[in-house]
């Protein structure tokens, strides 16, 4: 009875020296993750790190005609008057002084490329003259006012998530009906809303 009694409290003793050193790797193990990847805890990053962003949203300067709207109003953003105007905003915009710019372009299909078209054009090697893409406008020309070295391609992908469909043969209509959504979904003229925001271009300045 005795014997057992010992062979008891020793085999209790091991487990508890064996929990209590699992522990202790985890413990370990959590630290040196938290060290790999200090945001890999969200309590240790939310909150703690501020960074102020301004979000500058315009219109396609050089719109490719990919959108299911197709412009009607012409835009020169390398007209004499338009470039007085954006020279105006980048002064406006560079009293914010961002120490990133973000641009939208692909990051994985563009990064590279548009990098060294910028290097070139900071050097003075390559022209924006004739390029009407805001990237270039905007982009290019607030990184150089402001010495940066460097530009970064962000773009959010517009891909359908989901099944890839037969567009060609697909039927929104028909889909939507089935949804019971059509009505609600063609109670605006979107085409309409489009061509007064094509339209204001021509009327108003950029800044």
């Amino acid at each position: 009875m005795q014997m057992r009694k010992i062979f008891l409290g020793i085999t209790i003793m091991t487990l508890c020296s064996s929990c209590k050193t699992q522990h202790e790797r985890a413990i370990q193990k959590n630290k040196f993750e938290q060290k790999a990847n200090p945001i890999a805890d969200p309590d240790l990053f939310i909150g703690k790190h501020k960074a102020k962003a301004m979000v500058l949203g315009v219109f396609h300067f050089d719109n490719p005609g990919l959108d299911s709207y197709k412009p009607k109003y012409a835009f020169n953003i390398l007209e004499k008057k338009r470039q007085e105007e954006l020279e105006i905003l980048l002064k406006q915009i560079a009293e914010y002084k961002p120490t990133k710019i973000l641009v939208e372009w692909d990051r994985i299909q563009s990064d590279s490329i548009t990098n060294e078209r910028y290097l070139e054009y900071f050097n003075g090697t390559f022209s924006i003259d004739n390029k009407s893409n805001e990237v270039y406008q905007l982009g290019f020309k607030l990184a150089k006012k402001l010495g940066h070295k460097k530009i970064y391609c962000s773009d959010a992908s517009a891909e359908w998530f989901g099944v890839k469909l037969d567009w060609d043969n697909y039927d929104l209509a028909a889909y939507l009906k089935s949804k019971g959504q059509y009505d609600k979904s063609t109670r605006y003229d979107f085409q309409a809303f489009y061509e007064l925001n094509d339209s204001l271009k021509n009327c108003t300045n950029i800044n």
